[in-house]
């Protein structure tokens, strides 16, 4: 899994990003991403594995959140389902910073934005071979206004709610 997560190449750019958001006290930042073919949440944050500049359950250090959505018609990276979760568990033991990853089943993410918070959800199709019905609800997370940090979501988001019972 080390060669999964030793893929960023991205590092000064990303610090300078996070450099920008921060002088200029710029809050609510969301970044949506994808094309590493599986779903992660983020609090996004400088050094996140350093415990006096970032704390997951505050949310101290957080200058955004990211949401990166699994591929919808192809594998993730780790394609046997009985290495997901070691691997996962892995990559989170090591980054305080994600809240969920899942580098196996495919998916998309389901993003609810208002003026109060934001609301990603990874959500998991059955299979990419051949057309299928159904879908689960993986994980969903919450950024409140001014908060920055990600939190659990309590439930589906209101937008997925009333697109079902169309």
């Amino acid at each position: 899994m080390s060669a999964l997560a030793n893929r960023d190449g991205y590092a000064p750019s990303r610090q300078r990003l996070f450099r920008h958001l921060a002088d200029n006290y710029i809050d609510n930042t969301v970044v949506l991403t994808g094309d590493i073919h599986s779903g992660w949440c983020n609090d996004l944050a400088f050094n996140p594995q350093n415990p006096g500049a970032y704390n997951p359950n505050t949310g101290q250090g957080v200058v955004g959140v990211e949401f990166i959505s699994p591929a919808i018609s192809s594998p993730g990276p780790i394609p046997d389902p009985a290495e997901d979760v070691p691997n996962a568990a892995a990559l989170r033991a090591t980054s305080p910073h994600m809240k969920y990853v899942d580098v196996c089943r495919p998916g998309y993410v389901l993003v609810d934005a208002d003026r109060e918070r934001v609301q990603g959800e990874i959500w998991h199709v059955p299979t990419i071979d051949v057309p299928s019905p159904g879908e689960t609800n993986s994980a969903g997370f919450v950024s409140l206004a001014g908060a920055n940090g990600l939190q659990a979501a309590s439930r589906p988001s209101p937008s997925r709610s009333n697109a079902d019972s169309a």
